[in-house]
């Protein structure tokens, strides 16, 4: 997939390339959008801190708020997971007494996108 022109712009156009003058641009609204009601409070916060630096650059548009709307869940999924797992430890013991993998070491993994297999 093609980066966005915008983004080329900010990095300075490492490659060189011609802009693309004919890229679709979806329009930008007057202020950054509020977070959709859905959202819990953490992810609404990360949404709102996101949106105020994106949407000054011209990085977020309508286009734009399903993708950001999945970060921001993931992002509060991964932070509550990092807090269960500072309490708890990257282990827990089951009711037999043998020890397994944390199941919010799971989640925290799975939030972010990162598989990691263990022997």
């Amino acid at each position: 997939m093609t980066k966005p022109t915008a983004l080329k712009m900010l990095e300075g156009n490492p490659g060189k390339r011609p802009l693309n003058q004919n890229e679709p641009k979806p329009e930008i609204e007057s202020q950054p959008p509020a977070p959709p009601a859905f959202l819990d409070k953490a992810a609404a916060a990360k949404w709102v801190e996101l949106a105020d630096i994106l949407h000054p650059l011209g990085l977020l548009t309508a286009a734009d708020h399903d993708a950001l709307s999945r970060y921001c869940t993931s992002w509060a999924q991964w932070l509550i997971a990092q807090h269960e797992l500072q309490k708890e430890g990257l282990t827990a013991e089951a009711a037999n007494g043998l020890t397994h993998q944390s199941p919010h070491f799971h989640i925290s993994n799975k939030s972010v996108g990162v598989n990691i297999l263990f022997a």
